[in-house]
């Protein structure tokens, strides 16, 4: 029963609607992000590169473009919120997310008009990981969703979450935890939609869930693990480069340098 609920194939396109969709998901996702949802991603992540140059890559004097740089932010990521969340629980408030926002995102360089569009997809973030309406969310979830927003490539970032939900550090991850690896970044991606209603939101948040179950079960069928319930990086690695990168192509939209389409080729990349 589960295999015919599993995405069996999942495609994405970026002209005209930027459109992420899987098929077979239970039920279907289908995220179109419009031009409107474009700009507004597009004027947030260069306000937050250009807030972790000025808070980051610069003292440090690291690149913006390089894996190094992009490592170094995503970490004060980690670390702004990992301080504002309730470490007993590891749960992000509203309020501690409204504040480890406002210290990661300078958006007082902005005008008043760019800040509440800038305000717009993270609402929608917070609202979209916050499944159970609680007012709170999974911080190391956050964390990883957030990256998206920020510079680095696909490998980078997957790295890093993968070292996120790695809380004991044993270099493994069980099902749950792989399972919350991929929810996360799906989450963040279908969140930029921002005309979405509360019910479509819910109805997303189950086909992102099914998602989810699919590739990490497939994560530990195609790399042949011998542990059945723990896989490490490398397990990973060798599931995309065998099957990931033709039915999981949407992780290459972890990349924020992928979000043009053809007839923005030549413009300036999302995050620059």
């Amino acid at each position: 029963e589960s295999e015919e609920r599993a995405p069996s194939e999942v495609s994405f396109q970026m002209d005209p609607c930027y459109e992420l969709s899987i098929a077979r998901a239970s039920p279907p996702l289908r995220v179109q992000l419009s031009p409107s949802d474009m700009h507004a991603l597009r004027l947030l992540a260069k306000t937050l590169a250009n807030s972790m140059l000025r808070l980051v890559l610069g003292w440090k004097r690291l690149g913006r473009h390089s894996e190094d740089g992009a490592l170094a932010v995503l970490q004060h990521v980690r670390k702004v919120a990992l301080k504002k969340a309730d470490s007993s629980k590891d749960v992000l408030s509203r309020r501690g997310f409204d504040g480890c926002v406002l210290a990661l995102v300078d958006i007082d360089e902005l005008e008043r008009a760019q800040q509440a569009i800038c305000s717009a997809p993270l609402d929608a973030l917070f609202r979209a990981l916050d499944r159970n309406h609680a007012d709170g969310i999974d911080v190391r979830e956050f964390i990883i969703a957030f990256s998206v927003l920020c510079g680095g490539s696909k490998s980078v970032k997957l790295a890093f979450a993968f070292e996120t939900l790695d809380a004991k550090r044993e270099e493994q991850l069980d099902r749950q935890e792989l399972r919350r690896l991929f929810r996360s970044f799906l989450t963040a991606l279908s969140s930029f939609s921002l005309g979405m209603s509360e019910q479509e939101r819910d109805e997303k948040s189950v086909a992102i869930e099914a998602a989810a179950v699919w590739a990490s079960e497939r994560v530990f069928e195609v790399a042949g693990i011998s542990d059945p319930d723990r896989c490490t990086f490398g397990d990973l690695a060798t599931w995309y480069d065998a099957e990931g990168i033709r039915k999981a192509p949407w992780l290459e939209l972890l990349d924020l340098r992928k979000w043009t389409s053809e007839g923005e080729k030549g413009n300036e990349d999302v995050d620059t």
